[in-house]
């Protein structure tokens, strides 16, 4: 029987889906509070699109089993099966790096994508370093986005994420909230970033959408 996500992938083409079987293809990382399921292993482009068409039958269904489904996507926005997958989403964000050329990427997808029209999109800045060019202000105002998140550069999570440890740094790291030091400007801008993600969730809920 296969196992992973070809495994939950078959489950789902023979019609064998519930939300409870999903639990039995993923991995838990926090027990009752957050599982993944990694990405597909074939290297075969027709077999990828095929599966990932599948996905979203997979999304309906763990959407009535999880509280949150996060789904990472490629940037690649050529393929059918990214525009439906985005096309279902509540809110988009998307990440890049402090450089033009990822900048301008992120505004052709704003502008190009048209199943995102309408949906909260949140860009989402990583390795945030403030001596750069491309700091917060001038995003900003390059960009006309108003709800930026911005993620603090720490090389201690890098090194974790490389060695796939990033729970463990999760759950070990200290905070002095004190003294702002490479973890607390770390950690606080993740909870910026998210608690911006949930508030657009929120808007939806109770239908006050601001669009980005």
């Amino acid at each position: 029987m296969p196992h992973g996500t070809e495994g939950l992938m078959s489950a789902i083409a023979s019609n064998k889906t519930s939300p409870e079987i999903i639990s039995n293809y993923t991995k838990v990382v926090f027990k009752n509070r957050l599982d993944i399921l990694l990405g597909l292993k074939t290297k075969n482009v027709s077999s990828h699109e095929k599966n990932l068409e599948l996905y979203k039958e997979l999304i309906t269904v763990a959407n009535k089993f999880y509280d949150l489904v996060i789904v990472d996507l490629s940037k690649t926005t050529d393929r059918l099966s990214t525009h439906n997958i985005l096309g279902m989403s509540d809110v988009v964000a998307y990440t890049m790096s402090q450089n033009l050329k990822q900048i301008n990427q992120y505004l052709e997808f704003r502008n190009a994508v048209a199943e995102i029209a309408n949906k909260p999109v949140i860009p989402v800045m990583g390795n945030m370093n403030h001596n750069c060019k491309y700091n917060p202000k001038n995003i900003a105002n390059y960009t006309k986005a108003k709800d930026i998140g911005y993620v603090f550069y720490n090389h201690a999570y890098l090194e974790a994420a490389s060695e796939a440890k990033v729970a463990d740094f999760f759950l070990s790291a200290r905070i002095n909230r004190k003294v702002w030091d490479t973890n607390s400007q770390f950690f606080e801008s993740i909870a910026d970033v998210s608690k911006n993600i949930i508030t657009k969730f929120e808007e939806i809920k109770y239908g006050k959408v601001s669009h980005s």
